[in-house]
């Protein structure tokens, strides 16, 4: 991967220098090389913005003048390729944030976890493989590989996982949901409930309760995941060039 250039901005100077310190540690304990730049206002950060200037800008919603919303707004309509995510202690704004098409959101009461988690999505994503790539699973002493476009969604059964592929009968494997959440994240698959991970490319609708496929398949949605879910989708579909909405 390349070098990043990242961006935050927070009128709370205290705040600034705590996520810039975080932020810096991440990325180093992840080998990432990236340049950190910080503003304690919405019109410095303005100043140095181009329509590429920032691969990743980390806002902070509430702030006077313009808030983080507003903000992000601008800079998504610059027409640059810039990955936004917010940093608040208001959860409550949360889906307010979608209309700016936000890469992710970082809880302030959960920062350290969070931020790690946004900035792992963030590096597996940029490097993703693409969805014409096949996966391979073992299968007793021999092996079997699928094209991922192909799977819908991985249904989990205590010790047994099913995968279930478009026109075929399910494939029945003797392994972990954890294990295989670890082979297909990187390639565009989101856990929406402890026992089902999804293909995000058949996914049609995402509701309070459940997640509903492109075939009228409905499967459950963890209450607690319902945001993280939504959030992965949006930016899976923008990285995509998907435009389905939900």
């Amino acid at each position: 991967m390349k070098k990043l250039a990242i961006a935050i901005c927070d009128d709370d100077e205290t705040a600034l220098i705590a996520i810039r310190g975080t932020l810096s540690g991440i990325l180093e304990k992840m080998k990432v090389r990236a340049s950190v730049d910080a503003f304690a206002s919405p019109q410095l950060l303005r100043g140095a913005m181009g329509a590429d200037a920032y691969d990743l800008v980390f806002l902070d919603i509430e702030m006077p003048g313009t808030d983080g919303i507003a903000l992000g707004q601008e800079i998504r309509e610059s027409g640059g390729g810039t990955e936004i995510v917010y940093v608040s202690n208001r959860e409550d704004l949360v889906f307010e944030t979608f209309r700016v098409r936000p890469f992710g959101f970082v809880r302030k009461s959960r920062f350290i976890k969070d931020i790690s988690d946004v900035m792992r999505l963030y590096t597996e994503t940029h490097k993703s493989p693409a969805a014409s790539d096949t996966v391979t699973f073992k299968i007793h002493n021999s092996e079997i590989s699928v094209a991922c476009d192909e799977i819908t969604y991985v249904e989990g059964a205590r010790d047994y996982q099913y995968i279930h592929l478009v026109g075929k009968e399910p494939v029945r494997l003797r392994t972990s949901i954890n294990a295989l959440l670890q082979q297909l994240e990187p390639l565009g698959f989101i856990r929406i409930h402890k026992g089902y991970v999804v293909n995000f490319r058949y996914i049609r609708r995402i509701d309070p309760a459940s997640v509903t496929l492109t075939d009228g398949t409905e499967l459950p949605l963890s209450r607690r995941s319902v945001e993280s879910v939504r959030i992965k989708y949006m930016q899976l579909c923008r990285t995509n060039g998907f435009v389905r909405l939900c």
